[in-house]
């Protein structure tokens, strides 16, 4: 039996050995010393004694990859090609695949086509100095744009042209995983020469997310757009409207079917899904259905809207909004950050974020000062609710009781006055 658990172990990880050899027959002499030592626990633990410790059962280490049994030879490129193979296997989004291979063709560009098995920690911490001095969007900034690697390291880069400390740790934590995926799935690397490197503690892309205060809501909302009617397409007069009322996020408003927009039990929601195959979301806890607050029922007839939208043959609430590389929403966030924030006069400060996501804070934000419940507003904000007997996501609460308990709860067109709004061109009278 322990040799073949040793055949079996060693053809995993794709390694020649020659079952003659000592290093093999002591590999399957301590298998069976393990099993041995695993069986005593078991049978202690049947009995009710958990006294045992619970350590490594037998050392593995030096035996099964003992210095003298060659490893499977594989260049830094090859190693990416397999890796990222392997991510998109898992499922991960395009978009994920496509930040995984900018984060190693960094490390590729840095270190060369090398062999894998050469690579050191003295090379992985030389990497992890150059891209702490690398410049952010290096493809996109013409003082960048067209040098080597080397060239832009050569150069003095000004603090505020610098990737960000949270980029470069995201960049760091890829490559970490690049070569676990190399030690424990394909036996390349015997130890991870990324692994263990320590960064400066740095807030998390949220935590540098503001909120809209009050002042800026009111420049959104009350823009000469807005109230001279003058927002040439439907998603720039709703989205932002839905993304204050609904806590929705970008892509999950501009990907919305109109089917998606239901009656149940007589709640009218928003049925936030994947179940169309060029849709998705960002979490399981994502897919949940949120329910329309009433000034966008009552005021602007959003319903109304939507039953137009039928009647002209269209199938998705913004029909105008084609995909883009990866979301529906990447227009909006063009849109809004890049043309109509700015012209809103909305600054934004060194180092923080107020994008189309602010509106999610600016709610979480209002909706906290209120004591809502926090695990009916998990549910609307579509993130996962902790239970500490029954895991994530196994309370679920009727429509109802969200609306009145959470959704009621946004009141922003008590805060500013959006009465303007049910005047415009895109609301059915």
């Amino acid at each position: 039996q322990g040799k073949m658990i040793a055949r079996n172990f060693l053809d995993q990880y794709q390694m020649d050995v020659d079952q003659d050899t000592r290093q093999f027959k002591k590999l399957c002499q301590d298998i069976m010393i393990g099993m041995q030592k695993a069986t005593r626990v078991v049978e202690q633990w049947k009995a009710g004694d958990f006294s045992a410790d619970v350590e490594v059962l037998f050392p593995l280490k030096d035996i099964i990859c003992p210095k003298d049994v060659p490893r499977p030879e594989i260049r830094l490129s090859e190693l990416i090609e397999a890796y990222l193979t392997e991510q998109k296997s898992l499922g991960l989004k395009d978009k994920v695949i496509d930040e995984y291979r900018t984060s190693c063709n960094i490390l590729l560009e840095y270190l060369g086509n090398m062999p894998v098995s050469s690579i050191s920690r003295m090379n992985i911490s030389a990497f992890k100095e150059a891209l702490e001095k690398l410049p952010k969007n290096r493809n996109k900034m013409p003082a960048y744009r067209n040098k080597t690697m080397q060239e832009i390291l050569d150069m003095d880069i000004p603090d505020e042209d610098l990737m960000s400390l949270s980029n470069v740790k995201k960049n760091f934590r890829r490559i970490v995983t690049l070569f676990k995926f190399a030690k424990t799935q394909k036996g390349y690397i015997g130890e991870n020469p990324a692994e263990g490197f320590k960064f400066k503690k740095t807030d998390d892309d949220e935590s540098n997310r503001l909120p809209f205060s009050k002042d800026e809501l009111d420049r959104l909302f009350r823009s000469e757009e807005y109230l001279k009617d003058a927002h040439k397409q439907p998603f720039q007069f709703w989205s932002p409207i839905l993304g204050l009322f609904t806590m929705a996020r970008q892509n999950e408003i501009a990907q919305l079917y109109l089917q998606d927009i239901k009656n149940e039990d007589g709640v009218w929601l928003i049925d936030i899904n994947q179940a169309a195959a060029n849709t998705s979301v960002k979490y399981k806890a994502s897919k949940r259905k949120v329910p329309i607050h009433p000034f966008l029922l009552d005021d602007l007839n959003l319903i109304g809207y939507v039953e137009c939208l039928k009647a002209e043959g269209e199938e998705r609430l913004f029909p105008e909004l084609e995909k883009g590389k990866y979301t529906y929403g990447e227009k909006i966030s063009r849109w809004f950050c890049s043309t109509y924030r700015k012209r809103c006069g909305i600054e934004v400060p060194k180092g923080k974020y107020k994008d189309f996501h602010s509106f999610r804070k600016t709610i979480s934000t209002r909706l906290e000062v209120k004591r809502v419940n926090d695990k009916i507003f998990k549910q609307a904000f579509g993130h996962s609710i902790e239970n500490s007997t029954r895991g994530k996501n196994y309370l679920q609460f009727d429509p109802q009781t969200v609306l009145d308990e959470v959704i009621a709860q946004i009141d922003f067109h008590e805060l500013i006055d959006l009465s303007h709004l049910k005047d415009s061109k895109w609301v059915v009278k």
